[in-house]
């Protein structure tokens, strides 16, 4: 006897039986095709996003840097979901990546994993799924593994006080500056030139003060997207280890966000029952003179008061010529334990360019000129050939001199230059007619005369060819 239920095809109860492993399933979970397009998501997924599968499918997922709360739901799905380039090759990977705020709901942090599909060689798909961690997850976590605690007091040893030794006056007080900061929990804003080791004095702060075993977060302002800074700025009140956080030109940053940190550092400082460990430290580092980003209206006020509690000054490289010999030798350590060829000195020739140099880089453009000579030179000594062009041709140009010697402007000489050629020009005018040229230039008729005479213009020079037409304009 027939029944009107006949059971489906296997390719029908194959697919029925991943769907409904799909809508099953508790974890929120999409599906890509091999051009990663978005071909189905479950329901735990679309209670996520508030997103019907019919509203995404077929979105075609690609990396859009930045993103940003402002950009469409599509634009912010499309970077959010975009399988990395390891996955897309057939390997599992797992990422995380910043949801931006939407809809009213705060900006969180996607733990995504993403689960190629093969068959032999080729891919056919890749399965994605969602994992929204907490703050807690991730700013705070366990205590660290053996390896990473080692790798860690390792780091730390390179930004030792030590290394700030140094007979000039500027930097003796800088290494004050920097060990009263160490033991301190307020606020520090670095001034400095490009490149002169603002993030590294930062980073010994850091690794010196009490909070030396949590986590330095370094941020860009001028490159970060705001709203990510934002929300590693403002919202760690649940952190369980906050660390302390870099910020490099916060000048950069939009005005309310300014005025938001602002607030929430008074606000730290004036509740009694806030502990200190529950709100990051602040260390700012700034390339000019905040004082002039205030009046340019690019940094607010009260953000500058707040962060500059304690003011650590940094001289450039070129203030620091006589501290050279010890900082290349810290350098060449530094390069030496990376591995490859050793570097023990300088050739005398190599000391000439760098002691001749003005480094406007500061201390970053010359450990890249280190890094480009050792990879350069065939021994464990640099030559001057090793080093950078750019550098090499600035000290010639610095040394050879002029050719030429400068010429002199003689102010007379010129005066009588142009009053020579208005004459000229003015008798074009008036077609060689003195005393229509006397009106002209409001004076009299004989002292016009006298003039001529004196700059010697001859009948011959006083009225210049001109073009006809011109002259009838008026």
């Amino acid at each position: 006897m027939a029944t009107d239920e006949s059971p489906p095809p296997a390719r029908d109860r194959e697919a029925f039986r991943w769907q409904t492993f799909f809508e099953r399933s508790s974890d929120p979970l999409f599906l890509l095709n091999r051009h990663c397009r978005l071909q189905y998501v479950n329901r735990a997924w679309e209670q996520l996003t508030g997103l019907l599968l019919p509203e995404v499918r077929g979105l075609r997922c690609r990396l859009e840097q930045p993103v940003g709360p402002h950009d469409s739901w599509q634009t912010i799905l499309a970077h959010v979901l975009c399988p990395p380039v390891e996955a897309r090759r057939g390997d599992l990977e797992i990422c995380r990546r910043l949801f931006p705020e939407q809809r009213g709901a705060a900006p969180c942090w996607w733990q995504l994993t993403f689960f190629p599909l093969r068959e032999a060689e080729r891919l056919l798909g890749i399965v994605g799924r969602v994992q929204v961690l907490s703050q807690e997850a991730v700013a705070g976590g366990s205590a660290l593994p053996e390896g990473l605690a080692t790798l860690r007091a390792r780091v730390a040893q390179r930004y030792r006080m030590d290394r700030l030794g140094s007979a000039l006056p500027a930097m003796q007080r800088c290494a004050e500056q920097v060990r009263l900061a160490s033991t301190l929990s307020c606020p520090v804003l670095l001034i400095g030139p490009p490149g002169s080791g603002k993030k590294s004095l930062a980073r010994t702060i850091h690794h010196r003060s009490p909070r030396g075993e949590t986590t330095l977060i370094a941020l860009d302002c001028r490159r970060l997207p705001a709203f990510a800074v934002a929300s590693i700025l403002l919202d760690r009140q649940r952190m369980v280890n906050p660390g302390t956080i870099y910020l490099d030109d916060p000048g950069a940053l939009p005005r309310e966000v300014q005025a938001q940190l602002a607030e929430r550092l008074l606000g730290a400082d004036q509740l009694e029952r806030t502990p200190a460990s529950y709100m990051p430290r602040v260390l700012a580092g700034c390339s000019v003179d905040p004082s002039e980003q205030v009046r340019d209206g690019l940094l607010l006020d009260e953000l500058l008061q707040r962060l500059a509690i304690l003011r650590v000054d940094v001289p450039s490289l070129r203030a620091r010529r006589d501290d050279l010999p010890r900082i290349i030798d810290r350098l060449l350590q530094r390069l030496n334990s990376e591995g490859g060829r050793s570097i023990t000195r300088l050739s005398p020739d190599a000391w000439e360019i760098v002691l001749g140099y003005t480094w406007p880089g500061n201390l970053r453009e010359l450990y890249s000129a280190l890094q480009h000579a050792r990879a350069h030179t065939r021994t464990d000594v640099i030559d001057a050939l090793d080093l950078p062009y750019p550098i090499r041709q600035g000290v010639h140009l610095a040394t050879v001199p002029s050719t030429k010697p400068p010429r002199a402007l003689v102010l007379d000489a010129i005066l009588e230059m142009v009053e020579k050629r208005l004459i000229q020009l003015v008798l074009q005018r008036t077609r060689g007619n003195r005393t229509k040229a006397a009106e002209m230039l409001s004076i009299w008729r004989p002292r016009l005369i006298r003039r001529i005479e004196a700059l010697k213009l001859g009948d011959d020079q006083a009225v210049i060819e001109v073009d006809p037409e011109s002259l009838e304009q008026d």
